[in-house]
């Protein structure tokens, strides 16, 4: 999906954050990564609605032409330390919580195949068939490759170099005005993304930093206004 699909899905649905009729939507963000048919969706402060978020991908596969399944970033960010703690305050910016969900998904998405590959090679029911050779991803998605994933999670360098390749893109929009922060982490890691200004229009402008923390999901950390870090680019980086 683009940039402008995932805006009228995110207006749609849920509508602006801070705009004139829609004051009190939560703050939200979609995400989307080419070629993997999900639809990462984040509501700010609260899980993701079931209802609201099958509105959302039903919305999506009219726009996108594609019928995706959906992760709540939330939910999956909530294996990381910060979210762990309770900190589910709005430090964790929605878009850095579909950040992270991507993240995550990268790691269990190499461990999940080669588990199918070797419930296929083993006859599990259900199995049989996924794969044309499944020693052949079983090479491929080795322990070490796995562990390389999980480790590279937080490697700027090599997520920059992922997310750029066509085919493996990633975009991210808001109902609100991206932060300084989240938009420099996004720049950084070369995502595409966009935001709702308060007439519901796409728009691709840097806010101010936060008036109180922001959550850091490459290194799973908060950083609160006034401490030195707040004065870098990107608090953690």
């Amino acid at each position: 999906m683009t940039l402008q699909q995932l805006a009228t899905v995110l207006n749609n649905v849920i509508g602006v954050r801070g705009g004139a009729n829609q004051a009190q939507a939560p703050t939200a963000a979609v995400g989307w990564r080419e070629n993997w048919n999900l639809l990462f969706v984040a509501i700010q402060n609260a899980p993701a609605d079931g209802y609201a978020i099958n509105r959302v991908a039903e919305a999506s596969r009219q726009r996108g032409g594609q019928v995706p399944h959906w992760v709540d970033a939330r939910a999956a960010a909530n294996l990381y330390h910060y979210m762990r703690s309770g900190f589910q305050t709005a430090s964790a910016h929605a878009e850095m919580l579909v950040l992270m969900g991507i993240l995550r998904f990268r790691v269990e998405r190499a461990s999940s195949k080669a588990q199918v590959a070797r419930d296929q090679l083993n006859n599990v029911p259900g199995r049989q068939g996924i794969f044309a050779n499944p020693n052949a991803v079983l090479q491929k998605y080795t322990q070490n490759y796995i562990q390389d994933r999980f480790n590279n999670r937080r490697d700027v360098q090599t997520l920059h170099a992922k997310f750029t390749v066509q085919g493996r893109r990633v975009r991210i929009v808001s109902n609100a005005e991206t932060c300084y922060f989240c938009a420099n982490m996004m720049n950084r890691l070369g995502i595409e993304w966009g935001a709702l200004n308060n007439q519901g229009a796409l728009i691709q402008t840097r806010g101010a930093r936060p008036l109180t923390g922001w959550w850091n999901p490459i290194n799973d950390y908060t950083y609160g206004h006034g401490t030195q870090p707040w004065n870098d680019p990107i608090p953690g980086l």
